[in-house]
């Protein structure tokens, strides 16, 4: 697989806002590593979503992918031992966010257009 074509993959799936492939890989390439980077991107983006999931974090605090790209927020270790002290999500946000991410592909599209997702 090309670095281009990880990234595509790294871009879906990414839970919080994003643009389109080609605006989001023209500021990837702006960084001199980027083709040996793209496999580290789709780790990255994987443990973050587990992360943001397990910590019922809010779509809101979420990065938008270009920010997270540019500061390079791949590279950052998250901290897995200092989870929020709750047992439920306080809103019902993040369940939406979980059901959203489980479902499979076609699942995600009728359930985002069944509660007004875009």
């Amino acid at each position: 697989m090309t670095a281009e074509e990880i990234f595509e993959i790294a871009r879906k799936e990414y839970i919080g806002t994003k643009r389109g492939h080609d605006t989001e890989w023209k500021y990837f390439k702006k960084h001199k590593d980027c083709v040996s980077q793209a496999e580290k991107l789709l780790y990255s983006v994987r443990e973050h979503k587990r992360w943001w999931i397990l910590n019922h974090t809010e779509k809101r605090y979420i990065p938008h992918f270009r920010k997270f790209i540019y500061n390079r927020q791949w590279e950052e270790e998250l901290p897995w031992g200092e989870f929020k002290k709750q047992d439920k999500p306080r809103r019902s946000e993040p369940q939406k966010l979980v059901d959203i991410v489980v479902a499979s592909l076609e699942e995600k599209k009728k359930i985002a257009k069944e509660k007004g997702y875009k």
